[in-house]
């Protein structure tokens, strides 16, 4: 028979490593490694991950493992009276200090705007640790881990100077002998006792969300030194009659996470209050006369006072213990005056005075509404009274307003749940959740850390200071950073800001009156966990978070939720081993239901889920998967069987991301990797959306590569970008990477790329065929020797057995096309024969457009 050519130009099928290489179709491949499935009918070299994608520039900041980082866009831009024409950013948490940084594409980097707080932290003296395979534990003391740390923090050890190696970021797996030791996923350098200074610090995570020109953050990892914080736009005025006392704010403002109310408020003053803390009300009760008609009955009512903040929120009640009250009698009706010092908070945009009869539990009534900028009224229907000039150039008042009957609006028919909330922020230090997300307008939090309503504060009775912030006592063990702190000597607000060892810790500030020995101290903001919680504001109040406003779906799993994502109508909730989807369509959280318990669908941290406006993309050891509003498809399946899918310890978590320019999923194993000596790598799955397939590449193209490596974030083009940091806690240094994005791909290591094919029977395995060559039509750029070899009959080796190499060598081709024809020694005879092409001899990049393998069957049957 004549010779005859089998064509393979279409790769499309990709990687298919669940049935037997002879058995999967001709666009199928065995191996795909450091190639690139993007571009149809064709083969292309990976685009690298460690590279820059050169559109958009990060703001740099120490690194927390797969989170930290974020993408947002604003309105404004960045500076002060701001123009209206819209700004991209990166924002970044310093995760070793807790420092909030941002850079803008007009604005440029703004370092340092917002401070959380202070990450927890413990040091070790010299032989008090011992470091060995995969866990270091205490030697000496009492010290228990999980004090401050928990299963999945990242940490920094730093300070070993016998085994200076020791010094590395590293995750914790999890905790033993009650608090004894850490396992890790990392092999130490064995060191039984370290005789260096050892600081273990719990780095921080930054967990965001973006709204009306606004940015919050929270620490994902709930360290109890951190509070939340904002950095936004604000542009409003006070006092817009008020004369002097007028106040403009038109600039960007970092601030607390915070609602807090007044702190002084008078009903029957004529005089005003301190800057800034309230309103002094002259209130009369006049009786009924020709213009004016009361209703009121003869009643004494006290009073209360809320502050308003930029989007409608109220805080919760400030009920002022003396001056607090008026008296009515029957027929009467109230006359107001309304006393204001500025200036306010720049967030602040009005307040409420409610009434209700003192001495009883009725709801507050409105008693006066208030708008910093356009004045006073007495009903939520009525015109504002504008401010005037007040006793004093830089004060402000309105006077006679006039309210003849109880107002039907009362604090909770105006902001939808009741004053008696234990609280309605997360704005403690240690408050906070472990991940965010806003749909359908509010915001849904998950995994909660909150002030404990139920614990009481305890006190200590053996505690020395003496004018400075240094406060020593028997045992800190019951202490923790962000913890408050009150008592004789100890500023107002005062907090622990950091704990120095088992008998000494620091105050946020320093202490006054002189020398206290054996002083007696109250610590508060008591922490509890709710692992099972999903809290929620009201629609468009971002800082408003009501502890009633909860979801609790399944409790008692001992499970936790891990993050959330959201797509139409549905909330995403994900513990680490099971999904539930929530509908959340309805304007009332009552109507929400579960719509489904998805098992095996679980992630590990929010660097597992990746959300667009394509759907929702997750992976965990069970696979890759995609929700694109209708359905969830698992992408590994009929592809790539579990036992070649990562499977990664509880310290390594599967990160994912959409690259929008290529159309395609990555899949990346772990946010962390180390050299060769110390046993992690990360290796990375990509599936291409445009020809639904998966191949598989090295993060760094096959180079060393010791490094953490942040979230990543959309750089608004379709690309996307990163930080990394080295491992090794011995450097900060950190860079901006990303998807590079040069047509051609990325040079990759000697021996790294590599394409094998179905093992090909030529549609006859019954018969012997003759194989005489190949011929390729490629693009190289680098000379590669003896690219192409062959394994027959199904055994897959190449280079015995039957395989070997065809003579024939790739040349740079400086991207052009070009075809080589390779060819045996001598023609082999085979029942099926399998291609491997790779880059043996120098690194670099190779395209393949097609291949055709020049064959005879011959008259011979297999047997």
């Amino acid at each position: 028979m004549p010779k005859q050519l089998y064509k393979l130009n279409d790769f499309s099928g990709g990687l298919n490593l669940i049935r037997d290489a002879r058995d999967i179709a001709p666009n199928e491949l065995t191996q795909a490694d450091n190639i690139s499935l993007s571009v149809a009918g064709s083969v292309r070299t990976a685009n690298r991950l460690e590279d820059t994608d050169g559109d958009f520039t990060m703001v740099s900041e120490p690194v927390f493992p797969g989170g930290g980082v974020f993408y947002f866009e604003t309105d404004k831009v960045g500076n002060s009276a701001a123009k209206d024409t819209g700004e991209e950013w990166t924002a970044a948490i310093n995760s070793l200090t807790g420092q909030l940084s941002l850079k803008g594409s007009v604005t440029g980097t703004r370092s340092d705007v917002a401070d959380m707080g202070t990450i927890a932290s413990v040091t070790f003296g010299a032989n008090e640790l011992e470091f060995g395979g995969t866990t270091l534990q205490r030697r000496t003391g009492s010290y228990d881990f999980r004090v401050q740390f928990a299963v999945n923090d990242a940490i920094r050890i730093s300070g070993c100077t016998d085994q200076a190696a020791n010094n590395r970021i590293t995750r914790i797996n999890y905790i033993y002998n009650s608090g004894e030791g850490l396992s890790l996923p990392f092999n130490f350098t064995n060191e039984p006792s370290e005789a260096g200074t050892v600081i273990i610090e719990k780095l921080a995570n930054g967990v965001f969300f973006a709204a009306d020109d606004t940015l919050r953050v929270g620490d994902g990892v709930l360290n109890s030194g951190l509070k939340r914080k904002q950095y936004g736009y604000v542009k409003q005025i006070h006092f817009e009659d008020g004369g002097v006392a007028k106040d403009i704010y038109d600039d960007w403002y970092a601030n607390d996470c915070d609602l807090s109310p007044p702190t002084e408020l008078h009903t029957t003053s004529s005089s005003y209050p301190t800057a800034g803390t309230g309103f002094f009300l002259n209130t009369t009760t006049p009786a009924t006369d020709s213009n004016t008609i009361g209703q009121f009955a003869a009643k004494t009512y006290q009073i209360a006072g809320t502050f308003i903040y930029m989007g409608d929120q109220e805080s919760k009640l400030y009920i002022p213990t003396s001056n607090n009250t008026f008296t009515t009698a029957s027929g009467d009706y109230v006359d107001i005056d309304v006393n204001a010092s500025p200036a306010y908070d720049e967030r602040i945009t009005g307040a409420r005075v409610y009434m209700r009869p003192d001495g009883t539990n009725e709801p507050w009534s409105l008693l006066v509404d208030i708008s910093l900028r356009d004045g006073c009224r007495t009903g939520m229907d009525d015109e504002y009274k504008q401010w005037a000039v007040g006793g004093g150039a830089t004060e402000a008042g309105v006077d006679t307003l006039i309210l003849t009957s109880e107002n039907l609006e009362t604090y909770t028919i105006l902001n939808g749940f009741g004053p008696d909330e234990f609280s309605i922020t997360l704005s403690e230090y240690g408050e906070g959740y472990k991940d965010a997300i806003i749909a359908n307008r509010r915001v849904f939090a998950c995994n909660m850390q909150m002030v404990d309503e139920d614990a009481s504060a305890f006190t200590d009775a053996t505690c020395d200071y003496n004018n400075d912030p240094t406060i020593t006592m028997d045992s800190t063990a019951a202490l923790k950073i962000g913890m408050s702190v009150s008592g004789t000597g100890i500023p107002t607000g005062a907090y622990i800001a950091s704990v120095t060892n088992a008998t000494a810790f620091e105050l946020s500030a320093s202490t006054t009156g002189g020398s206290v020995t054996n002083g007696t101290l109250t610590f508060g903001n008591i922490m509890k966990k709710m692992r099972d919680r999903i809290m929620y504001t009201p629609p468009n109040k971002y800082e408003t978070f009501p502890r009633s406003f909860f979801i609790d779906v399944v409790r008692g799993d001992s499970d936790e939720y891990t993050a959330l994502a959201t797509y139409g109508d549905r909330l995403f909730a994900f513990k680490r081993r099971t999904l539930y989807i929530i509908n959340i369509g309805s304007p009332s959280p009552t109507n929400w239901f579960l719509e489904s318990t998805e098992k095996n669908s679980g992630v590990r941290s929010p660097a597992g889920v990746f959300q667009n406006q394509n759907g929702i993309y997750w992976a965990n050891n069970f696979g890759a998967f995609f929700f694109d509003g209708s359905s969830i498809r698992n992408l590994i399946d009929e592809k790539i069987p579990q036992k070649d899918w990562f499977k990664t310890q509880y310290g390594i978590h599967q990160n994912v991301f959409y690259h929008g320019l290529t159309n395609s999923l990555y899949v990346v194993f772990g946010d962390f990797s180390t050299d060769a000596t110390y046993g992690l790598s990360m290796d990375v799955y990509v599936y291409s959306f445009d020809s639904r397939a998966w191949s598989k590449q090295d993060f760094n193209s096959g180079y060393a590569y010791d490094y953490i490596v942040s979230g990543y974030i959309p750089d608004g083009t379709g690309g996307i970008i990163f930080n990394d940091m080295p491992a090794n806690s011995s450097s900060s240094s950190v860079r901006m990477r990303g998807v590079s994005e040069g047509e051609n791909g990325e040079i990759v290591e000697q021996n790294k790329w590599v394409l094998k094919t179905k093992d090909i029977d030529f549609g006859d395995p019954g018969h012997i065929k003759k194989v005489y060559g190949v011929r390729v039509t490629y693009q190289a750029n680098d000379d590669q020797t003896t690219p192409i070899s062959y394994a027959i009959d199904g055994i897959g080796n190449f280079a015995s057995a039957g395989g070997g190499a065809f003579t024939g060598n790739f040349a740079d081709t400086s991207d052009v096309w070009d075809v080589l024809y390779a060819y045996p020694a001598s023609p082999v005879e085979c029942q099926s024969m399998q291609l491997k092409i790779s880059n043996p001899t120098n690194a670099g990049t190779i395209n393949i457009n097609d291949i055709s393998i020049e064959y005879r069957p011959i008259h011979k049957r297999v047997t």
